[in-house]
């Protein structure tokens, strides 16, 4: 194509998308949660691990896992009483790693459920549209690890809420989902929270109100691009609309002050973007201390909470200009009904490092004699007539 390829062109070679994503992705959305037939429990075990763990485990609390047939299991627990049920991926940032690759994933859930559904029993006929962020580490073609993220608070209260049945909620009440706005011009990398720049540095430091950072007009206006747009908008009165801006973001964070929030970061993620911009990929463990009026409860004393966040912010000329946010509010609340909680995922290992190791030279060469013996196998078949069992496995591919 030459050197003057412009950079919109080389974005387009680089980002990655529903039709060019890896086949184990493939299947997860397109086939497991898009509730087809195809999806069975020998399915999964073609595109996840034997050791495959997902955060948090739901199939067994605080331990690694679920592995392939846990997996269906879960799928299948979203699958059945939504029949309807969609997982629409909007948009995929891909990162390379040093073993494997890393892909964040982020899509709209709807559906209506036909059964009892994240304890809203017996369903209400109303519909869901919520936001969901995974990232997933994928190794020789299969899943590995996932991070995973779901609006279930907001898909709970639209369940039970006034919306009219039958008819799916407008996602974040109208707000523009805004995805896919700027394209990925090369492979991004995980890096240390140190490297992430002065504005997202300051983001966090900012919600957790940290000793030495004094919060000032103008310093919110270094961090936050003045049309500063978060998803969702929850800002009272604000919903659904473009914005809140970095000075209704500043004037908002006593509130997180309040209940002593800690934002740890555990993950960092750098994507290079078109139209000179970044994207910033933050996983973190998130924690507070809260008593009183807080997420629907009426607290009498002061209980703990410890969830995973997953921010993704973009940056542009050194402010962020866009962020997408998912915290696991619904975790938390659970966490302070029965009496609080410091431990995230009842102690499962969050494993912050996944795929920061390069594979060992004896694994590297182990590889190489595997690939070798296998084009050694495919060339001596070439050319042989096939034998096929009628049914069997090898004639219905």
């Amino acid at each position: 194509m030459g050197m003057s390829m412009c950079m919109d062109e080389r974005a387009k070679i680089a980002a990655v998308t529903t039709a060019t994503m890896p086949e184990c992705l493939r299947v997860h959305y397109l086939e497991g949660f898009a509730s087809t037939p195809s999806y069975t429990v020998k399915k999964a075990t073609e595109i996840y691990h034997e050791d495959f763990v997902s955060h948090v485990n739901l199939m067994q609390e605080g331990k690694p896992g679920p592995g392939p047939e846990g997996m269906a299991g879960i799928v299948l627990g979203f699958t059945k009483p939504v029949p309807n049920l969609r997982w629409d991926v909007q948009e995929i940032l891909h990162i390379k790693m040093p073993t494997g690759d890393k892909y964040v994933c982020v899509s709209t859930t709807s559906g209506t459920p036909f059964d009892a559904f994240l304890g809203v029993s017996p369903p209400s006929g109303r519909s869901f549209h919520f936001m969901a962020i995974d990232i997933h580490w994928v190794v020789d073609a299969k899943i590995k690890e996932t991070w995973h993220l779901e609006e279930l608070r907001s898909a709970v209260k639209q369940l039970k809420g006034k919306t009219t049945k039958k008819e799916i909620p407008l996602f974040h009440h109208g707000q523009m989902g805004n995805f896919e706005k700027l394209m990925q011009r090369e492979a991004g990398s995980q890096i240390k929270g140190s490297e992430l720049p002065q504005c997202v540095k300051d983001y966090y430091k900012a919600i957790n109100h940290a000793e030495d950072f004094d919060m000032t007009e103008a310093l919110a206006g270094s961090i936050c691009d003045k049309a500063w747009e978060m998803h969702p908008n929850e800002c009272p009165g604000l919903e659904g609309k473009p914005g809140p801006g970095c000075k209704v973001w500043a004037d908002s964070l006593d509130a997180f002050w309040k209940e002593q929030f800690k934002w740890e970061l555990r993950v960092a993620l750098r994507v290079p973007c078109s139209r000179a911009c970044e994207k910033y990929v933050v996983l973190s463990e998130v924690s507070g201390l809260t008593k009183g009026e807080f997420l629907g409860l009426a607290l009498e004393e002061a209980k703990s909470f410890c969830i995973m966040g997953i921010d993704i912010h973009t940056v542009k000329r050194g402010k962020i200009i866009e962020t997408w946010h998912i915290e696991d509010w619904a975790s938390a609340t659970e966490q302070l009904q029965a009496g609080g909680s410091t431990e995230l995922h009842s102690g499962q290992p969050l494993n912050p490092d996944a795929g920061m190791q390069a594979p060992k030279k004896e694994e590297k060469e182990e590889a190489k004699k595997e690939e070798a013996e296998e084009k050694r196998e495919e060339v001596k078949s070439e050319g042989e007539p096939l034998s096929v069992a009628p049914g069997s496995e090898r004639g219905m591919i």
